[in-house]
């Protein structure tokens, strides 16, 4: 996987390092809101740490998306767009709530919601396959009333909190 610098992204800004291969892009560290504009470069799979980020460039064709302690405010534009995206994981992510436009990625088979702050889950994620809620305040009905809800998915749950 590449990693780049938020200085070494403004300077490849506009062409496509050579350091992507096999449609892999990782940023870590970056301060950057707005991702590059690699349409040339065919990235498939993206993995973003320790960063920022507001949107993803609709031109990506995104197969799995890691956004792993990512500040955002609201839900980045851009992801409910990538039709071809099989894994999402938003890992130690400060976000409360998923849109309901979620149910719309069909390919989506893997959700990783570790440690996000979730309280509930939009309606019509039946197609997940696996689906990772540890480190999730849910107490045992939620737990209970989320493996009803999708009795096709392997759930995965820390223990489950005392919390009402």
């Amino acid at each position: 996987m590449v990693t780049l610098s938020t200085s070494q992204i403004a300077e490849e800004q506009n062409q496509c390092p050579e350091r992507i291969k096999k449609g892999k892009l990782r940023l870590t560290e970056s301060e950057i809101a707005t991702l590059p504009d690699f349409c040339d470069c065919e990235v498939d799979r993206l993995h973003l740490k320790k960063g920022k980020l507001d949107s993803i460039p609709s031109c990506y064709r995104l197969k799995e998306l890691k956004l792993e302690a990512v500040a955002f405010s609201e839900f980045p534009l851009g992801i409910l767009e990538q039709s071809e995206l099989k894994a999402l994981s938003l890992q130690n992510s400060e976000i409360e709530y998923l849109p309901n436009g979620l149910k719309n990625l069909t390919a989506l088979e893997r959700l990783d919601l570790r440690n996000t702050g979730l309280a509930e889950l939009p309606d019509g994620l039946d197609h997940i396959e696996v689906l990772d809620l540890r480190m999730n305040s849910f107490n045992k009905e939620t737990q209970e009333a989320l493996r009803r809800k999708y009795p096709n998915a392997k759930i995965f749950f820390s223990s489950p909190c005392n919390c009402p």
